[in-house]
């Protein structure tokens, strides 16, 4: 009878090992906010891998979108709590007469909820502050212009372009090549009107409607008036210039087509320029320790990436008005860990109300920061949680800086974290549309921070950040 018990006993620690050891590894996965999409298997049974993938939205894709999987191990914790709840079932069953066995005791954060210490939300696992743990997803407007041009034209949102001032509706695609057929990055592109159309203002006469350069693929998107709600364009009375020359011929707008221009081969510069613009204020506080860690590791990972190339990496940090300090500067440098450590040393304190000194730190990287005129890449990463404030003179400031950006060919993408909203959404797709750049949101599926807001997009892929970042410079740099 006592082998017997014991065989009995052996079989059921087994069996409780073996089944806590599964629903651990499934809840770890949960709290580890996995990007993948993954559903129970009976054993057996087969998969269908083009199902994986986490896609969000509405716009039907022209492909399934594909993750790769991620393996996530268990913490040593996590081991040992198993150990446990197998050991006091031997003790419980060994110690079995007439009476119950013993009840293993219930997982640390039920216990906790049940007498009210704390709730399971706030009881989740905090996420690992180690590179790839963010998960964020991308939004490229111009890419989606039918997609956008709905969705600004709905009444949910056709008040955004006069609440922040800019005006995307006139569209002129330029593409420049060389003979041989490759393109020409960093060329400036200006579109002016004829000297009877030209705008006079305190006497000086202006024929410029708009400047920008291209991009590494040849590409520049120009914006007539961008900031007026212009939506009679003579486009007969308009004259397109390539480094200064005219380009003969009438000028096509996007809803005709690209206007192309062949230019003589021309020396190229490969410098690529990275800089990133951070609000510091207390509101970051749940995600900038993270977001300092994914940086650090972009930056650390652009140079191996362009090896081919002169890398150079700068960054500026910002609070509001009346806090320790307005703007933190480390200016561009060939020394990536003067870059990483500057990101390292900083915090988020300050602030207090909703907006923030967008305005003086957009104007800041572009004035103070030691941008190359030739050079082939230059991007400006804007990770932020608040608008600036909406007043007259700090719109101003913001609005002549997107316009400087882009006559420089200086890309703004922004990075929303947790606590913006519709607003501010669109405030940030409008500098992203404007100025060549892309728009980018972080998610809730890392479980970092705040709950986030879900955009007004299509479909869409989540990714971890870093890989995100520096996917986006190498596809500009290119």
């Amino acid at each position: 009878m006592r082998r017997i018990t014991k065989l009995f006993v052996a079989v059921i620690v087994l069996c409780l090992a073996a089944s806590c050891g599964e629903k651990t590894r499934k809840s770890t996965n949960v709290a580890d906010g996995i990007v993948v999409e993954q559903t129970q298997m009976h054993p057996g049974e087969p998969t269908d891998p083009a199902t994986d993938a986490t896609v969000i939205g509405d716009e039907p894709p022209t492909t399934t979108p594909k993750h790769e999987s991620v393996d996530f191990e268990v913490p040593d914790t996590v081991v040992e709590r198993t150990a446990d709840v197998a050991e006091e079932a031997v003790v419980s069953m060994d110690m079995m007469r007439m009476t119950a066995p013993a009840k293993a005791p219930a997982p640390a954060s039920t216990a906790a909820a049940s007498e009210g210490d704390m709730s399971l939300e706030t009881q989740k696992r905090i996420p690992p502050n180690e590179p790839g743990t963010i998960t964020a997803a991308e939004w490229n407007d111009p890419e989606h212009w039918d997609f956008w041009r709905g969705v600004i034209a709905s009444d949910n949102y056709r008040q955004m372009p006069s609440l922040w001032g800019f005006y995307n509706n006139n569209r002129v695609s330029v593409e420049v090549r060389r003979r041989d057929g490759t393109p020409v990055a960093n060329a400036p592109v200006t579109i002016e009107r004829s000297a009877k159309q030209a705008t006079t203002s305190g006497g000086v006469t202006n024929r410029v409607v708009a400047r920008g350069r291209t991009n590494n693929l040849g590409r520049a998107e120009l914006w007539i008036d961008l900031l007026e709600d212009n939506r009679t364009v003579d486009y007969t009375v308009l004259t397109l210039k390539v480094f200064g020359m005219y380009i003969p011929g009438a000028i096509t707008p996007y809803r005709d087509g690209v206007n192309e221009v062949t230019m003589p081969a021309g020396r190229e510069n490969h410098t690529i320029e990275v800089a990133f613009m951070v609000d510091a204020t207390g509101s970051m506080g749940d995600e900038l320790e993270y977001l300092k860690t994914e940086l650090v590791d972009v930056i650390g990972n652009v140079q191996s990436s362009n090896p081919a190339s002169q890398v150079r990496t700068a960054s500026v940090f910002y609070r509001d008005h009346q806090d320790e300090y307005l703007t933190r500067v480390s200016d561009f440098t060939t020394d990536v860990n003067v870059t990483a450590d500057f990101i390292a040393a900083q915090r988020a304190e300050g602030g207090g109300d909703f907006p923030e000194a967008v305005d003086v730190a957009l104007e800041k990287s572009l004035s103070e920061l030691q941008w190359t005129d030739t050079a082939r890449t230059k991007l400006l990463f804007m990770l932020l949680d608040a608008p600036p404030h909406n007043e007259p003179e700090a719109m101003k400031i913001l609005r002549s800086s997107v316009v400087k950006a882009q006559e420089q060919g200086i890309r703004l993408i922004p990075i929303v974290a947790s606590g913006i909203d519709k607003d501010t959404e669109f405030l940030m797709r409008f500098i992203a549309m404007s100025t060549g750049g892309t728009y980018v949101f972080i998610t809730d599926d890392s479980g970092v921070g705040s709950p986030h807001l879900e955009p007004t997009v299509g479909r869409h892929e989540i990714e971890l950040l870093n890989d995100l970042i520096i996917k986006i410079i190498n596809r500009y740099s290119k």
